[in-house]
């Protein structure tokens, strides 16, 4: 069971025609990369390119699970543009991990005003209260984790997609790797020699 990132973003409505998704800024986000000895730098832009894309994609008020190769993507974008992406394996609980988005949204915007983010540029909101969530919610306290279970009691199953179907009728996973401003020519590479391999690469 793994928590290996929280991203807090603002989507932008976009309604040009040649739209590919919305606009998306990362306010905010914290990795865990205390298991890596190698490729740190890679694994903190695929779980920031996971998160733009994500964010970007899904429509209002809806929680989203997303899945590609063990790795999920749990995401809600709220109606005010506010969207928090939860990155985790698929060994954490799913309805946990819905939960924590829920908490998290809660408390940054309890934490910070609508002018203080809404206008930010990407990493601008510094929240020193996220990589302390980010720790904590590795392995959730049992009366945390009871409190998560209390609050999903009456919720509708959830459902885990397939990461391309938020994809659908847009460019494939390939096309976003090569445009992508988040990925460094190196974590390019390590996502294509991976995907020959049949292996996820980093995060994806």
């Amino acid at each position: 069971m793994k928590l290996i990132s929280i991203a807090i973003c603002r989507v932008d409505v976009d309604d040009s025609k040649e739209k590919d998704g919305d606009k998306s800024t990362i306010l905010c986000q914290a990795t865990n990369t205390s298991s890596m000895l190698i490729g740190k730098a890679s694994y903190e832009e695929f779980a920031r390119f996971v998160a733009r894309e994500i964010s970007a994609r899904i429509e209002l008020l809806a929680m989203k699970s997303l899945e590609y190769k063990g790795t999920i993507c749990h995401a809600f974008r709220q109606q005010n543009g506010l969207c928090v992406c939860v990155l985790t394996d698929d060994k954490y609980p799913v309805r946990g991990a819905h939960s924590l988005v829920r908490s998290i949204s809660r408390e940054f915007e309890s934490h910070f005003k609508d002018a203080q983010w809404q206008n930010a540029k990407d990493f601008e909101i510094k929240w020193s209260r996220l990589p302390v969530m980010l720790s904590t919610y590795q392995n959730p306290p049992k009366d945390k984790i009871e409190e998560i279970q209390t609050e999903v009691d009456n919720a509708k199953q959830v459902v885990v997609q397939s990461i391309e179907k938020v994809m659908n009728n847009m460019e494939k996973l390939d096309d976003l790797v090569e445009k992508s401003n988040d990925l460094s020519n190196t974590s390019r590479m390590f996502y294509k020699k991976s995907k020959k391999m049949n292996r996820c690469c980093v995060i994806l």
